[in-house]
Formats: structure tokens, C-alpha cells, sequence
């Protein structure tokens, strides 16, 4: 796909290359000097939230459905969408001990970058049935290793794609992660970054992965607490 910069540093000149009638964009997208030549240049731009949670997901879809006159199947798409979420969450009803869930954005050199409050990491967490081991912060922070010990995180979540943030198992012998539950019991789990934190029209395949890879006896727990229900 074209390039035209991170979603910060958007190019003015390689989106105009493109020659575009309408750009999408989230409401974080920028810079706004950016932004102004673009819609100086003819183009309309639509942009749409940024926060982390599901109301975001519908919105995103809601709009651009009707951006492109077709608002019913936005409406059965995102029905769809809230379904296969519920539907996921369906296998939490069994779990009694939430884990403790950290996630990693990198560990370059040595620093690694976890995800706080008020992030899509932290949400998806939570919509998996997990608890953020990392809080009292908010965004994407360094977290030295005393405090990565201290979390004691049950499992260390990451993103698999290429580059410094490129995934394996070393990161559970690394200095504070090879102090915790994780790393005694090897639980590291990797999902794709764009699923997971993409917070789009496959959030459902996202949480149904995570609830798997959180709770690997979910699905065969929450039949046998149905069926006890039912009798």
C-alpha cells in the first residue's frame, strides 16, 4: 500500500500524490498544518475518534457506512461486530481468577515500553476477561524492571510484527520479567498488531484469540457451567 507517513506526521505532498476526494482519518491524526493544506488542496477529510473502546468501533463503521451511502449495512455490520464480542465473552462466565495481563509495546535495547490505563492494550485486556498488571499510568511508558517484578504479571503480551518490536521467547529471561508468574510458567502470548489493536470490524476475532490464549480451558468450562445451569 502507498506510504504517506505515520498517522502524526501525515505528508501533505505524498497524500496529494495520491489524489484523493476524501481522507479518513482518527481524530489524532496530524498535524493539524498537515490537515489544512489538505483540505486546502480540495480534499475533505472525515475524521473519527481515537479512544479506546468499543462505542469507537461503531462510530468508525456507523461513519463510514453512511460516508458511503450504504448506512444499513453499516448498521448489520456492526450488529454483527457486538455480537461476536458478547459471543467471545460468553466463555468468561466459567473463569473465577482473572490473570494479570502486561503488555509489551517493545523492549529495544534494553527499555521496555508497557501499556498503561487508557489504552486500545489495556482494553482489549480487560475485554478479554484480564486485569492490566501495569497501572497507575496512563498511555505507553518505560517501566523499570523493580516495578515490571512488582506487577507480577500471569502472562506478557505482544505484538507480532517485524523490526525492533519483533517477538520471542527471550523477553521472559530478560532482568525484572524473568522475576515474574510469566516467566515461571513460560506464558507469553503474541497476537498480530493490527488485530489486536486495531480496534476495527475484527475486535470479536481479537478478543475470542486473547480469551483462548488467557484461558486456554474457557471454552470447555464455561459448557460445563451451561449445562449445570440448565439442569
Amino acid at each position: 500500500m502507498p506510504q504517506i507517513g505515520y498517522k502524526r506526521n501525515i505528508s501533505a505532498e505524498g497524500t496529494l500524490s495520491l489524489a484523493p476526494e476524501v481522507m479518513i482519518a482518527t481524530e489524532d491524526s496530524g498535524p493539524d498544518t498537515t490537515l489544512r493544506q489538505i483540505t486546502a488542496a480540495g480534499v475533505m477529510i472525515h475524521q473519527y475518534s481515537a479512544a479506546p473502546t468499543l462505542a469507537t468501533v461503531r462510530e468508525k463503521i456507523i461513519g463510514l457506512a453512511t460516508l458511503l451511502d450504504k448506512p444499513e449495512e453499516g448498521h448489520e455490520l456492526w450488529a454483527a461486530v457486538d455480537a461476536s464480542v458478547t459471543q467471545a465473552q460468553r466463555q468468561l462466565e466459567a473463569v473465577d481468577q482473572p490473570v494479570r495481563v502486561m503488555f509489551v509495546l517493545s523492549n529495544a535495547n534494553g527499555s521496555a515500553i508497557i501499556g498503561g490505563e487508557n489504552t486500545h492494550a489495556d482494553t482489549v485486556i480487560r475485554l478479554a476477561g484480564g486485569v492490566n498488571a501495569a497501572s497507575g499510568f496512563e498511555g505507553y511508558k518505560p517501566m523499570p524492571d523493580e516495578a515490571i517484578a512488582a506487577a507480577r504479571p500471569d502472562i506478557i503480551l505482544m505484538m507480532t510484527r517485524e523490526g525492533n518490536h519483533e517477538v520471542n521467547s527471550e523477553i521472559l529471561s530478560k532482568p525484572g520479567f524473568a522475576m515474574t508468574p510469566a516467566a515461571a510458567e513460560r506464558r507469553l502470548v503474541k497476537m498480530d498488531g493490527m488485530l489486536m489493536l486495531g480496534f476495527g470490524p475484527r475486535i470479536g476475532e481479537a478478543v475470542e484469540g486473547l480469551i483462548r490464549a488467557f484461558y486456554p480451558d474457557a471454552g470447555q468450562l464455561s459448557a460445563q457451567h451451561s449445562a449445570q445451569t440448565v439442569q
